[in-house]
């Protein structure tokens, strides 16, 4: 089921969803939260920008995946991918569940999402990776939001 946004002006529709629901004799488990927007396109296109950097950054230096047969003897080295920095970075910053998985971006509220870029562009400052942050973006105007 799709997230609904559960406010006094929806309230009609709210009472419509949970009728259909409950009329097809199954049960539902319901959890309510307060609502939070979710991170959005252009967020994730600047997190997205700078994870390429970082790779192209760590791939200057050498940074490789090992491929290890089953004995655990590396039989290849390969260079890291972005998808390998992206990941590795969400788990890294905000941490892996009981199962090593680590939050989806595209899951995440915009606070999130934020959170996660200042962790990764402080980092990025203390080793000197040039990653670009545009003027215009949302994360400079979030930022500026939490500022003032």
């Amino acid at each position: 089921m799709q997230d609904f946004c559960l406010h006094k002006t929806t309230l009609g529709q709210f009472t419509k969803l949970i009728f259909d629901l409950v009329s097809t004799d199954r049960k539902y488990r319901i959890k309510f939260t307060e609502w939070r927007d979710l991170r959005t396109i252009p967020m994730n296109r600047t997190w997205r920008m700078w994870v390429e950097t970082t790779g192209e950054w760590l791939r200057a230096r050498g940074v490789v995946v090992d491929i290890r047969s089953r004995s655990g003897v590396v039989v290849l080295s390969r260079p890291i991918t972005n998808e390998e920095v992206h990941d590795y970075y969400v788990g890294h910053w905000l941490g892996r569940d009981e199962n090593g998985e680590r939050e989806k971006t595209s899951r995440m509220d915009k606070g999130r999402m934020l959170h996660l870029m200042e962790l990764h562009e402080q980092w990025c400052l203390d080793k000197g990776v040039p990653i670009v942050i545009p003027n215009d973006s949302e994360f400079m105007q979030l930022r500026q939001k939490q500022v003032a």
